[in-house]
């Protein structure tokens, strides 16, 4: 072979390398991965009744979990300083000194994702029932770690599968040997290059598993043999050798062999119906607080996983709500309370009523004036707790809205309103009648007086003067 041609064999060796290491990079192999999990967790997802998942774990652009740099090459985000200086150096060692190759962000999260919230014109949050249970879908990591498990689950059918399938090696290699002429004995040296196909010292191998246990392999061996010493001579060899091992001990029969992979296989379905009622359970979750049942599990045994202790009452947004009449309604006691309150004041004034039963009045108003108060704080408790479960800060400000309850008002809130109102008007007028009271004399006159005044008045004297008076008041 001439060296023009050795050069041209270099040449697609290594254009061939190239193409590999091309298509073998990170990227390539996530996108192979998420692929293959979507493709193996629809074939499962087959039925109506499960048919909710498609294997994705993909997070909404929206999402505050959503990383909007690259996903094979994420920047650094920031780190405690103390555990960060370990990066670099532990236990005296140095560490890997590439851990900023792909820059810095001071963010641990989507920069934009509070953009994307529902506000209305003061800012807030407005949340119904639906509104909620799509921030939480969007938001939850509980939700996405679900969905991480399914995608890890469809992974080992794919692992189990692999052995299966019919695997390829294939490698290159090439020696040079030189033996000089005191060796050989000849009185002349003698060169050899020898280039071998194939992995292992040359050739190109394919193995197979059978489901029986059954090794099948098929090789093909090319080695090809220059000799550099004296006249150049060149020899090809190419060996194809085909080979079976069937496993004839115990536990070798197609029961063990396929035992991993139909396990994988019936664990990826239930996983597929376990994410279904899961989604379902999410739900009550969002809009009772109800423990949302086990998810999937890559072990298989939903049985064993752990439950939540039994809810009482109602949790989640609808509980939300029922707070919300609470305290509506004991705002409104309070205000027809404290009504009562100032007319047993008046009756204590005017001597009608004891000190202890208004102070007994007065007792009970400021009860209900606390317990307004522990329940107002127990709302704000409830409502970051809830806050949290979507997967949102608790610092959000978040407004819970919804008409659900108010078919079981027994007193409307415009009534309630208008009563509030008619109180007001009745101390309104309370108020002024006060200040008319005032405004009189402190004793009003008999009616001998009145009719003593009356018999002056008639006196001609008297009018005689009058007359006088008002005549000089008119100059």
């Amino acid at each position: 072979m001439s060296v023009t041609q050795l050069k041209r064999l270099l040449i697609v060796f290594i254009c061939l390398e190239l193409a590999i290491l091309a298509g073998c990079h990170r990227s390539y192999y996530r996108r192979q991965a998420d692929a293959e999990a979507q493709r193996l967790v629809l074939e499962k997802a087959n039925d109506p009744r499960w048919d909710s998942s498609d294997g994705s774990i993909e997070i909404d652009p929206y999402s505050r979990m959503f990383n909007p740099f690259s996903a094979d090459h994420p920047p650094l985000p920031a780190d405690d300083p103390a555990s960060h200086k370990l990066m670099h150096r532990v236990d005296g060692r140095r560490g890997y000194p590439h851990w900023h190759a792909n820059g810095d962000t001071r963010h641990i999260e989507n920069p934009e994702w509070k953009s994307y919230l529902p506000t209305n014109e003061r800012g807030e949050v407005v949340l119904t029932l639906d509104r909620a249970y799509q921030l939480a879908l969007m938001h939850s990591p509980e939700y996405q770690a679900q969905l991480e498990t399914l995608y890890l689950s469809a992974l080992d059918v794919s692992l189990e599968r692999f052995g299966f399938d019919t695997q390829l090696f294939a490698g290159f290699n090439s020696f040079l040997q030189h033996q000089g002429n005191q060796r050989t004995g000849l009185g002349s040296s003698r060169t050899q290059q020898i280039n071998q196909l194939g992995p292992f010292g040359g050739g190109i191998g394919m193995q197979r598993l059978g489901v029986t246990g059954a090794n099948y392999a098929v090789g093909i061996a090319n080695t090809i043999l220059f000799n550099i010493s004296g006249p150049s001579s060149r020899s090809a060899n190419t060996l194809i050798d085909f080979s079976v091992i069937q496993p004839l001990l115990r536990n070798a029969g197609r029961d063990r062999v396929m035992e991993s992979l139909t396990l994988a296989e019936r664990t990826l379905l239930a996983n597929v119906r376990q994410i279904d009622r899961f989604r379902r359970g999410f739900y009550l979750q969002v809009a009772t607080g109800r423990f949302p049942g086990a998810g999937p599990n890559r072990a298989g045994n939903f049985l064993a996983q752990p439950s939540a202790a039994p809810i009482s009452g109602v949790g989640g947004f609808y509980g939300l709500l029922v707070q919300q009449k609470q305290i509506r309604n004991q705002e409104f006691n309070i205000r027809q309370l404290q009504g009562v309150v100032e007319q047993f004041r008046e009756l204590f004034n005017a001597g009608l009523l004891d000190a202890f039963q208004l102070q007994f009045l007065e007792g009970s108003a400021f009860s209900q004036q606390g317990g307004l108060v522990a329940a107002r704080v127990n709302y704000d408790a409830a409502l970051d707790r809830f806050i949290q479960s979507l997967g949102l800060p608790p610092d959000l400000n978040v407004v819970i809205e919804d008409d659900f309850l108010d078919q079981f008002d027994l007193i409307s809130e415009d009534v309630a309103n208008r009563l509030v109102e008619i109180d007001d008007l009745t101390n309104r007028a309370g108020d002024a009648t006060a200040d008319l009271v005032q405004m009189l004399p402190e004793r009003f006159p008999t009616a001998r007086e009145i009719n003593e005044i009356r018999a002056l008045a008639d006196d001609p004297a008297i009018q005689e003067d009058a007359f006088a008076m008002r005549m000089v008041n008119e100059q």
